[in-house]
């Protein structure tokens, strides 16, 4: 018996398997111009220094926008352009930085052993500084969605305890004023 073999015109084959690649459904294009490179910014975070007696707030460009990083930044004071400003700070020096603690209900700062009660301006400028940094802090990192402190009909306010060997003191973030466009930088 002999064998026949069926040739299949590879023309056909062929031209159904480039229409099928050519159709996937993505057209062709050109370049796309979209503008300059992508630029990268700093986060920015707000500390409240003082102009004659009264809370400034100043954003500044920060590695991050954390409780921790935003106190470290008020204890540095202010930089050289906002001291040309007028801007100052009631803040001591210490030998090293508080310790900050967040939970959802309060922020607590735990000050180095020795550290005298602080001014009534120094304290307000901790809270304020704080409970701004606390507002910009994500709930769920994996969301990076902020702290639920407000919604449209009311405003929680931040509660800070601020800790010193034998002193604290408790206040809210209640009556920190809106920053202000004064020597950031």
């Amino acid at each position: 018996m002999k064998r026949v073999r069926r040739r299949v015109a590879p023309w056909p084959v062929l031209a159904a398997t480039a229409v099928a690649l050519a159709s996937c459904g993505v057209p062709p294009t050109g370049v796309i111009q979209a503008g300059g490179p992508a630029t990268v910014r700093s986060p920015s975070i707000t500390l409240y220094f003082l102009v004659n007696d009264r809370l400034v707030g100043v954003a500044r460009q920060a590695p991050g926008t954390d409780v921790g990083t935003a106190v470290s930044a008020l204890f540095d004071g202010p930089t050289p352009a906002e001291d040309a400003n007028g801007l100052v700070t009631e803040l001591p020096r210490l030998p090293s930085r508080p310790l900050v603690q967040a939970t959802d209900a309060a922020l607590t700062l735990r000050f180095p052993e020795g550290v005298a009660p602080l001014s009534d301006l120094a304290l307000r400028q901790l809270v304020c500084t704080a409970s701004s940094a606390r507002r910009q802090e994500p709930a769920d990192p994996r969301t990076a969605e902020p702290v639920p402190t407000s919604t449209a009909q009311f405003r929680l306010d931040v509660k800070v305890l601020i800790e010193g060997t034998s002193w604290q003191s408790v206040q809210t973030d209640a009556g920190c004023p809106s920053p202000e466009p004064v020597g950031s930088g």
